[in-house]
Parts: C-alpha cells; structure tokens; sequence
C-alpha cells in the first residue's frame, strides 16, 4: 500500500493541472517503490524527478510540490505533448473496454519516452505496461 497522504496530494495537483489522480499516484508507486525509496525519504521525491540540468534528484520541499511538479510536467509542460494528447483521448474510453489498456499503453509509452527513457537504461514499453498494471490495482481496490 502507497503512503495515504498521497492521495489528497495526488487529488489536488490533479485539480490544479486537470489530470487524472490516480495516474499520478501510479507513477509515484512504480517510481518510489510504493513509497520506500531514498529519493521519496531523503527529497520528497517519489517520482524520481531528475534536476533541470539533469544532474542529480529534484529535491522538492513538501510531497505536495512533488505532485505539482509531476501533474505539471504531464499536463503542463512541452515535455509529453504527444504522450498527453493521448491521455485526453483517453477520458473517452470506458474503462471496461477492452481497448482501454491498449491506448493506456499507447499514451504511457509516448510519455515514457522521455519520462523513463532507453537513454537512462529504462524500457519505455515496460514502464507504461507497469503503470497500466499499478493503475488498475489502485482503481480496483480502492486504495
């Protein structure tokens, strides 16, 4: 189970940036190890969100900003545009159809590009698979 906190952070950068909460806090489970890692102890950063100049962790002064960072960065910034447009699309599939995963995937692995990127050792593919399975754990269940 993620720290519960995360959920009202996770709800309201998503009010601030009109993103999906749940998305947020799956991100933040695959990236932080359900909330364990030095990096979401040490910089209250569960998203594992590199510095400007990409030299080390972002250090955010609250779990609060670190959400706000991570919803402004998917729905804000010139960062995942392709990745985003997807996600909107996305508001208009049920979640029941079995197309759903497939175009979930399609928008996670846009983001996942640059998000978790080949070039850092990540699996783009496997990464937005990871988050689709986190996000319909977290939906599921209810937690």
């Amino acid at each position: 189970m993620y720290p519960r906190e995360w959920l009202h952070h996770a709800e309201n950068a998503a009010a601030r940036y009109e993103g999906d909460p749940d998305l947020l806090i799956s991100i933040a489970i695959l990236e932080s190890g359900w909330g364990e890692s030095g990096n979401t102890t040490e910089y209250n950063n569960p998203f594992n969100i590199k510095t400007k100049d990409g030299s080390g962790w972002h250090k955010y002064p609250d779990m609060q900003a670190a959400f706000n960072g991570c919803a402004y960065l998917l729905y804000a910034s010139r960062y995942y545009t392709d990745g985003r447009e997807l996600l909107w699309r996305l508001r208009h599939i049920p979640m029941a159809s079995a197309i759903w995963d497939v175009r979930a995937e399609e928008a996670l692995y846009a983001i996942g590009r640059v998000y978790a990127p080949a070039t850092d050792g990540n699996d783009p593919q496997q990464w937005a698979r990871s988050i689709v399975r986190i996000y319909r754990q977290i939906t599921s269940k209810g937690i």
